[in-house]
């Protein structure tokens, strides 16, 4: 996923010399799309450079600022987010299995966003609600596993691509980076779950999708 990425900057960068081959038309009100993406996700209270790979998508919107190349852009979201935990054998105490938990949460993004004939940028942050987790059998079996805390928020930046292949239909591909900022743990009583409670993840990935132009009648 690492290289990836990589490459995908690589080719973005490439991109800025040929300003017209991906040509996106400013004359909207509004957008509309489909977004999914493949991401690496990890914990990174843990000191790792491990990363797990998740996925998710969703529905992509955009307002146009003052009919400039600025935008505010949101949407709503299924994002996952992935930490490794240390289960126990509890016929062999002395042996253990790490296993991983997927984290799967309805995101809100609210980023500004800048526009141009070649590439945009956007950051913000976003809001997450935990829907669900896999592997909910081997919680109970999970050395402090602690409590899960169901809002978080983080910030995310992204570059990207759009092309546009019809006069209201637009093709993107971006690269998207994605921090946590809030502990993903809660305490558990008066008890600090050790490294458990101060969880945070980081996701990088790229994401392609669609979107739908709403147009004015100003060029």
């Amino acid at each position: 996923m690492k290289y990836t990425l990589i490459v995908y900057l690589v080719l973005t960068a490439s991109f800025l010399k040929a300003q017209d081959t991906i040509i996106v038309f400013n004359n909207f009100n509004y957008k509309i799309g489909l977004k999914f993406s493949s991401q690496g996700s990890a914990d990174k209270s843990q000191f790792t450079n491990t990363y797990y790979n998740v996925s998710g998508g969703g529905i992509q919107l955009i307002r146009q600022i003052n009919k400039s190349k600025f935008s505010l852009e949101s949407g709503i979201y299924y994002s996952s987010k992935a930490k490794a935990y240390q289960l126990q054998y509890y016929y062999y105490p002395n042996n253990y299995l790490n296993v991983i938990i997927i984290y799967s949460y309805l995101s809100l993004p609210i980023n500004f966003r800048y526009d141009t004939k070649v590439v945009y940028v956007s950051g913000g942050v976003f809001f997450d609600y935990l829907v669900n987790k896999s592997n909910d059998y081997l919680i109970n079996s999970i050395r402090d596993y602690g409590i899960d805390r169901k809002f978080n928020i983080g910030y995310n930046l992204t570059l990207g691509l759009e092309k546009q292949i019809s006069s209201k239909i637009n093709f993107f591909v971006e690269g998207v980076l994605n921090k946590t900022l809030s502990w993903a743990k809660v305490t558990e009583g008066h008890y600090l779950i050790d490294s458990n409670f101060k969880t945070t993840f980081n996701n990088y990935g790229v994401t392609v999708g669609l979107n739908y132009k709403f147009i004015t009648s100003w060029k």
